[in-house]
């Protein structure tokens, strides 16, 4: 069972975060495909894209590396992600990430996009126990800036002290949490800023890993050093 668990939890990248994947089981019958009975879609083959594969990985193991689909199926209908537009799987859903027709403009980093969202919304326009668990968000350190963030705790400090002495009773535990959580993130945000080992690179696939990374930065893709080469969706 521990086993088990231990597998189910191994953290792997999407297909579609770096536009290119190591899948061992899916890539060989991608490449075979793309040169037999579906030459008609994009190149998969990374060394038909013009990747340079470090000395370490062999001419076997060059068939594990290929571009990026969520799955055989996807990849037949030509749904073929690219490193040059990549595929940031981040799921924002309406009712903690709510946008409510506001305009605002996604973050873009190293053609990495985000869906618009509004950061104030997920903070003022939900109820307090859905902007908790915003506050408490692992993964995504500037996911609330702390300019939103600056305004919220201001507001709702000065009508959590308003609202505290009069005689309707409102409760302090979830104010208090609120207020806790805005400057915990707000100084968690300023800390990955300041020192970029306060990330921990991932674990089971580190060497698949640090090989794609490798293969990116020598096509002239660039990652943010102290989010140990993820794009930070903030």
């Amino acid at each position: 069972q521990n086993v088990r668990r231990a597998k189910d939890s191994k953290m792997e990248p999407a297909p579609g975060l770096f536009g290119i994947q190591y899948n061992p089981s899916e890539c060989p019958k991608a490449i075979f495909a793309n040169r037999t009975e579906r030459p008609d879609l994009p190149e998969c083959s990374l060394e038909k894209m013009g990747f340079v594969f470090p000395t370490s990985v062999s001419e076997q193991e060059k068939y594990f590396y290929c571009c990026g689909f969520d799955n055989i199926s996807n990849f037949y209908e030509g749904k073929i992600y690219n490193y040059r537009q990549p595929k940031a799987p981040l799921q924002l859903y309406r009712e903690m990430w709510p946008s409510f027709g506001i305009e605002c403009e996604p973050t873009v980093w190293d053609n990495i996009s985000i869906p618009q969202y509004n950061p104030m919304a997920a903070l003022a326009l939900v109820p307090d126990r859905v902007t908790v668990k915003n506050l408490f968000t692992r993964g995504s350190p500037n996911m609330l800036q702390n300019g939103a963030m600056f305004a919220y705790l201001l507001c709702y400090f000065l009508l959590a002290a308003a609202t505290s002495g009069s005689a309707v009773p409102s409760g302090l535990v979830v104010p208090m949490m609120l207020i806790g959580g805005c400057i915990g993130r707000m100084s968690g945000n300023i800390l990955t800023s300041l020192f970029h080992d306060v990330y921990e690179c991932p674990v089971g696939w580190t060497h698949e890993y640090q090989n794609i990374l490798s293969m990116l930065t020598k096509k002239g893709v660039h990652f943010l050093p102290q989010t140990c080469g993820l794009p930070d969706p903030g």
